[in-house]
């Protein structure tokens, strides 16, 4: 019985120290909390420091082909990754390409962050995996965020303006030819 008990501890101990160094590589690989990043995600993140690495964190994650973290104590406010197309950009960031077979799109932005708190649309935040992103702050934040429009980054507004600003007028009603071959 001694010798058996004697040949046995190099595999305890081999087990102990496996689960030892299993533990504390997870301890070091957590994944960001799902509910603090949606909480920072309702806000203006990227001036909040405690919000910033966890969110870029989630980004990274994604890119990486990992899922975005989720909130099961969100109830109904939530928040989804969808990555997109470049003809899907907010026009304000798309480049058009002409060439021989048509149009080509260009976005700087990979994917969107949709987030809903208590059931309304609240943000969209477009995002590079390189760290970039804004944030389309959605009538239910606006409204919330009413009493301190400065809590909200407003960039997205602001390039949406700079870049309406330079497109060419509408033709005015009537103006158009018409097509009269009679």
């Amino acid at each position: 019985m001694g010798t058996k008990n004697v040949a046995s501890r190099p595999f305890v101990i081999r087990a102990l120290c496996l689960a030892a160094a299993l533990f504390s590589m997870s301890a070091t690989v957590q994944a960001v909390d799902g509910c603090k990043v949606l909480l920072c995600l309702a806000g203006n993140w990227k001036n909040i420091s405690q919000c910033r690495p966890d969110v870029e964190q989630a980004m990274r994650d994604v890119a990486r082909g990992r899922g975005w973290p989720e909130c099961s104590m969100g109830g109904n406010s939530r928040a989804g990754n969808t990555f997109i197309a470049p003809e899907l950009c907010p026009v304000q960031y798309r480049t058009e390409i002409q060439l021989e077979s048509g149009v080509m799109y260009q976005c700087p932005f990979s994917a969107v962050v949709d987030t809903v708190v208590d059931n309304q649309p609240w943000s969209r935040t477009w995002w590079t995996p390189d760290g970039d992103s804004v944030t389309e702050w959605l009538p239910a934040a606006k409204a919330a965020f009413a009493r301190d429009p400065s809590a909200i980054d407003d960039r997205f507004d602001r390039d949406y303006a700079a870049w309406f600003a330079i497109q060419p007028p509408a033709p005015a009603p009537g103006s158009e030819p018409t097509g009269g071959g009679g």
